[in-house]
């Protein structure tokens, strides 16, 4: 290694120090989130030791029992068919010479956890995998037929034949994360998908919201579903259009999600086009039913919307994905305060997320509207998501 790959390293840790502390990436607008309360340091490599054996060994026990307090009170679905055992003892390694490689490992992690949805462009935008994405105003969207003339016009280069039949690409919603740059890498990396383009339309949604689902993610977050809301709410998305290979691509990361195709929708964009009908991603078990706050106090059981999602007329209460996850947190019934321990146990314990995804669908409820007919379902509610 150089000098120069030293210098990069030095650099690439400092920066995860500063995270470390918030574990709110540092590129998300303030505007759309919350100041955390409280800084939470990280502690690298996860939980080890007798502490930390104890603690796993009781976390099924702790989601059975979150599940066993929403049924008991009648707020709560069936019986889960069996949750799965304890995690077994030996966990993450802890912290060792490698401390500080660890511990930004860990700031790393948690900070793409909690930066659920990822900041979104403030217009609507070309995606193009493995370079900048283009912004261009909404109002010189003319439709798939003109995307040719605009990708001209933006100097978006793509080669010969990237444009080819983009006519018949597949309109599909993106609600959170899949309206990031960010997120769209992931699942569409350049090295893999290069040459290629996803144009994202900013609209409305009339009468839906953005809410939490019944899910903690393979990578830590808790995600967004789709749900029913007042006639007045007016929540912001995305479109995305997707050729074949890449709405496969788009299919294989949302795993425990169905393709879902809505009817009878008011979805304007920002040319003003209204369509009626569009393909959306929806949690195939609804939406997250769990106390949120109203007025600084406790809410009835219900709906909880993202709030780093803008909406307006929106009625149900909002919260940030950090207060969430803190939400959660509590509501499983974990041991000790929230902090790094709890999210790196998510990432790196498949049974110990499993049994806590349990608990949640246990407070879950069905998609509740009835003009949407599911296309095809994705995998199972514990899938692994992009990495």
């Amino acid at each position: 290694m150089d000098d120069d790959d030293d210098e990069q390293r030095e650099d690439e840790d400092e920066e995860a120090e500063k995270i470390s502390g918030s574990f709110v990436a540092s590129d998300v607008p303030s505007s759309q989130l919350r100041k955390p309360a409280t800084s939470l340091q990280p502690v690298p490599g996860g939980v080890a030791g007798r502490a930390g054996r104890e603690r796993r060994a009781t976390t099924a026990r702790q989601a059975r029992s979150a599940a066993g307090r929403l049924r008991s009170s009648g707020l709560g679905g069936p019986q889960p068919a069996g949750m799965p055992p304890a995690a077994p003892p030996d966990g993450p390694p802890g912290p060792a010479a490698g401390g500080r490689e660890a511990a930004a490992r860990a700031a790393r992690a948690a900070a793409r956890a909690l930066g659920y949805p990822y900041p979104r462009p403030a217009g609507s935008f070309l995606f193009r995998p493995g370079r900048p994405h283009l912004g261009f105003p909404c109002g010189r969207w003319r439709g798939l037929a003109g995307l040719p003339a605009l990708a001209a016009q933006l100097g978006a280069g793509l080669g010969a034949g990237a444009l080819a039949g983009c006519e018949a690409w597949t309109p599909v919603l993106a609600i959170g994360s899949n309206a990031s740059p960010e997120q769209l890498e992931r699942k569409f990396p350049g090295a893999e998908f290069g040459g290629k383009v996803v144009p994202c339309v900013k609209g409305r949604l009339r009468g839906f919201d953005v809410v939490f689902a019944p899910l903690i993610s393979s990578y830590g977050s808790v995600t967004a579903t789709l749900e029913v809301a007042d006639p007045a709410t007016s929540v912001e998305v995305f479109v995305t259009f997707l050729e074949e290979s890449l709405l496969e691509r788009m299919h294989a990361t949302e795993g425990a999600y169905d393709l879902t195709l809505l009817d009878e929708v008011h979805l304007e964009l920002g040319n003003g086009e209204v369509l009626g009908r569009i393909a959306q991603y929806n949690h195939q078990a609804g939406t997250l039913h769990v106390p949120g706050p109203s007025g600084g106090a406790p809410s009835a059981v219900g709906p909880v919307a993202l709030a780093e999602i803008p909406a307006t007329g929106r009625t149900f209460p909002a919260l940030g994905q950090r207060e969430m996850q803190e939400l959660v947190h509590g509501f499983l019934g974990v041991d000790g305060e929230f902090g790094t321990p709890y999210l790196l146990e998510n990432l790196d314990d498949a049974e110990v997320r499993e049994a806590r995804v349990e608990a949640l669908l246990a407070a879950a409820r069905p998609f509740q509207y009835n003009k949407a007919t599911v296309q095809r379902t994705l995998g199972t509610v514990f899938d692994a998501s992009v990495k």
